[in-house]
């Protein structure tokens, strides 16, 4: 080990600007510097439960430690007094990582990539997770309205890597001279995806009451971010029931 000091004479305890450690650097107790620590090979600390402490100075509550024990390792938040806030994550003996506190936080456009597993898909980043509400419209396809009754007009959404699934009731609360073959219901939550050969195109049944219980088909259209419901425009009418739950790929 070499050991470099600028200005000063060696003392009983002597202060180092700058510690070079040509090989191995071990200690079984604490070691502290106010300098810089290098090493060509490894810094090795033995203790019961080794650990590195980071502070911040003159700043309460931000100081973390890192430490080793039971085959764990453990990174920490500490008060000013080095007593434990909380303790974040860990790693432990069978090398899984557990979150105490907090979330795994991924920016836009990255993920889990699971392309090391054998496949041939397009693509292997699971890059998104979310979950909400939205407010839906209807229109005729050709003229007048169908408005919908307000304490009945929100749907929920799940989306997961791009696949999004939609659930909800719908109940028409007025309308006005609507015309045309068919309807459609506005404001999903994702564009749908523009897929080769219409392989992003979704399809199904929903409840529908009109006075009597029956179905009603449906479909998504591509590029477009609403469905479309095929039941003549003209028949509908106040109090008309609709429920859903289908899925269909985001752009």
């Amino acid at each position: 080990m070499t050991i470099k000091q600028q200005g000063g004479v060696f003392g009983r305890n002597p202060t180092f600007n700058d510690v070079t450690v040509d090989g191995t650097l071990s200690t079984g107790g604490a070691l502290s510097t106010g300098g810089i620590i290098s090493t060509t090979s490894n810094i090795v600390i033995e203790a019961g439960s080794p650990n590195i402490r980071f502070a911040e100075t003159d700043t309460t509550d931000q100081n973390y430690r890192i430490r080793v024990q039971a085959g764990q390792f453990i990174f920490e938040k500490l008060a000013d007094d080095n007593s434990i806030v909380t303790e974040c994550f860990r790693v432990d003996s069978s090398n899984n990582l557990d979150l105490k506190t907090g979330s795994l936080a991924v920016a836009n456009g990255q993920g889990i990539d699971f392309s090391a597993t054998s496949g041939t898909g397009t693509s292997e980043l699971f890059s998104d997770y979310e979950e909400g509400t939205f407010d839906v419209t209807f229109d005729p396809q050709t003229s007048g309205s169908i408005t919908i009754n307000s304490s009945y007009n929100t749907m929920s959404y799940t989306k997961v890597g791009r696949v999004v699934t939609i659930t909800g009731e719908i109940r028409v609360g007025s309308v006005s001279s609507p015309v045309g073959n068919y309807f459609v219901i506005r404001n999903l939550p994702f564009v749908v995806a523009d897929l080769t050969d219409s392989a992003g195109r979704s399809s199904g049944n929903c409840y529908f009451y009109d006075g009597t219980y029956a179905t009603a088909s449906f479909k998504t259209v591509e590029n477009q971010t609403y469905i479309r419901i095929n039941v003549d425009a003209s028949t509908i009418t106040a109090g008309n029931e609709f429920a859903f739950s289908f899925s269909y790929p985001a752009a």
